[in-house]
């Protein structure tokens, strides 16, 4: 499971159901994250929250072996910090379903309430 989340992290797949997908059409993908069959949404929900403490423990760990590699290759290289943004996404409202959904529901009771509005 957390072979895959990598694995979804390198390829920047940004979405598990494209992960999902991607692994039930790639039998080679699914051999590489060591999986036989491939899990639902709802088995990766359920893993990242059990498991949520200790993930992040697991990439601190991982920076502290891997930063003194760092400094031994390139010190100036390594203190410079680099941080990728192509996954942050701005929460906007009319993207949430519910907002979407709400509309609906007004414009219905709108045009239920004046009959005169235009179809």
């Amino acid at each position: 499971m957390l072979t895959a989340l990598i694995f979804q992290k390198i390829l920047g797949i940004p979405k598990v159901s494209l992960l999902i997908i991607f692994l039930t059409l790639c039998h080679e993908a699914r051999e590489f994250c060591g999986l036989t069959e491939v899990p639902d949404d709802s088995q990766f929900t359920r893993f990242k929250q059990d498991y949520v403490v200790e993930l992040e423990n697991l990439f601190n760990h991982l920076v502290d072996i891997t930063e003194p590699i760092c400094q031994k290759v390139d010190s100036k290289l390594a203190s410079t910090i680099a941080y990728d943004t192509s996954g942050i996404e701005a929460y906007v409202t009319e993207n949430n379903p519910k907002f979407l959904n709400s509309i609906i529901r007004k414009l219905k009771r709108a045009y239920k309430n004046n009959k005169n509005v235009d179809a």
